[in-house]
């Protein structure tokens, strides 16, 4: 209150008597604070405090300021030049005035458009569509988060103790977009349905769509657009490490639970490899799946393993892909042990590709721990079955297949209903010729594949 004030500095300064040591520590501690960076949190933090608490801190410390000001001259001066260089710094320079107008944005992905009214001083240079909305878990710590618009979603980093899954409602397709970092998750067991990651127009090639740290991935009904979708000759793009799908490795490399990789119901398309490995699983399964134009279907990264990689495909279709499996860093007396079980599967191949490939001095003796078990399942062309490079751009040396444990994979030509495409009946096989034929029709069905986007919301926001 104005009759409670002190009448001049120097009362205030005999009432508040000699500074002491601790007191100027305090005070030089506080300035300190306004000159230190904030820690960076990754989504949306909860409010922890009501606004008046807010308001109350506030107060004390433009109170604690002006005490400041009053018994330490110098550091006030400073205090008050770090405040006017933090307020420089986030000062924007207004633009010239502009007639309200009504802007409708289409944002990246397409799906739906939103309206925005300008009005009053606005710099047309920087206005933005609004920023993509975050994954937000549904409680604190729980491990779940379920999206319930087509977004597209901005890609964080988020992890839980036993379960990380993302989920979508029913009759919602959301697309989560990929710019310049992956959306990273990490826990025990990793579980994604029913979402589409997809690399932004402006991306950047060199990360992930997907980085995950678990000892078990589960994906269902998920789709992975990682670059353009075309056919490659030459092995073109096949040895490019960049427009990665999914990244994974193992959360722990000393437990004793295997680590396994599922994918079902799922589409992958363009760029590199679908699942680059930086710990050797032990189990892959896909089922119900389509990867199309992308670079190796699996690539292991790491040392080789003492513990068997079991590989197996059920109605899956690899066209104009990598090799389904390639594993780097080989050397004639380390090896994983691999076995590579498919059933009603098409492997349909890029020309100088082959369907196991093993990089490295292997040496011309070289046999390879590799079984592969094949029920009604058929590769396509003049793939080679087991192959051997010095780098992913060196000349290909297929292996002997007579010298090798494989057993019902045939050879054959196939027809798919059209040409490459992400529509799911393009992609259905419709003639096949081969010695043996089964009984039912190899590779993905589209029926069994969830629906494509849903059309926008009638409000249309996305």
């Amino acid at each position: 209150h104005p009759t409670e004030r002190y009448a001049s500095l120097s009362a205030a300064s005999r009432e508040c008597g000699t500074s002491l040591a601790r007191g100027r520590a305090r005070l030089s501690q506080f300035q300190i604070s306004f000159q230190s960076m904030v820690p960076v949190r990754l989504g949306r933090s909860a409010r922890t405090r009501k606004p008046a608490a807010v308001q109350s801190m506030l107060t004390a410390a433009v109170l604690l300021g002006a005490v400041g000001l009053f018994l330490f001259p110098g550091a006030g001066r400073s205090m008050l030049d770090s405040a006017g260089r933090l307020l420089s710094a986030k000062q924007e320079t207004g633009g010239p005035l502009v007639s309200p107008s009504v802007e409708t944005i289409h944002p990246p992905s397409g799906e739906g458009s939103y309206v925005r009214q300008n009005v009053g001083i606005q710099n047309p240079q920087a206005m933005q569509p609004p920023a993509a909305p975050s994954l937000t878990p549904t409680k604190k710590h729980s491990g779940r988060i379920i999206l319930d618009k087509v977004g597209p979603y901005a890609a964080s980093t988020h992890s839980a103790v036993g379960e990380m899954r993302i989920s979508a409602v029913d009759g919602v397709r959301p697309v989560i977009e990929i710019g310049d970092r992956p959306l990273r998750l990490a826990a025990q067991r990793v579980v994604l349905e029913n979402v589409i990651l997809r690399r932004a127009a402006n991306g950047s090639p060199d990360v992930p769509l997907l980085q995950v740290d678990s000892q078990i991935l589960i994906l269902s009904g998920c789709e992975f657009h990682s670059g353009p979708l075309g056919t490659t000759s030459d092995n073109e793009g096949d040895s490019d490490l960049s427009r990665v799908g999914i990244r994974w490795q193992r959360l722990d490399d000393n437990d004793i639970q295997p680590g396994e990789i599922e994918l079902t119901n799922c589409l992958c398309l363009g760029g590199g490899a679908v699942i680059r490995c930086d710990s050797v699983p032990q189990s892959i399964q896909l089922e119900d799946t389509a990867c199309l134009g992308t670079g190796p279907v699996c690539e292991l990264l790491t040392s080789p393993s003492v513990r068997t990689l079991r590989m197996s495909l059920t109605r899956t279709t690899l066209r104009e892909t990598g090799p389904l499996l390639r594993e780097h860093r080989l050397t004639p007396q380390k090896q994983t042990p691999i076995v590579i079980d498919l059933r009603q599967s098409v492997l349909a191949l890029r020309p100088e590709v082959a369907v196991v490939e093993a990089l490295g001095p292997t040496g011309v003796r070289w046999r390879p721990d590799i079984k592969i078990e094949s029920s009604g399942s058929y590769l396509a062309g003049e793939a080679a079955y087991v192959a051997t490079r010095q780098e992913p751009s060196s000349e290909l040396n297929p292996l002997d297949p007579t010298n090798l444990d494989i057993e019902g994979l045939l050879p054959a030509e196939v027809d798919f209903f059209g040409p490459l495409s992400p529509r799911w009946h393009n992609n259905v096989v419709t003639r096949y010729t081969a010695d043996v034929q089964s009984a039912e029709t190899p590779g993905v069905q589209a029926p069994a594949v969830p629906p494509r986007l849903p059309p926008p919301p009638p409000s249309g926001k996305p």
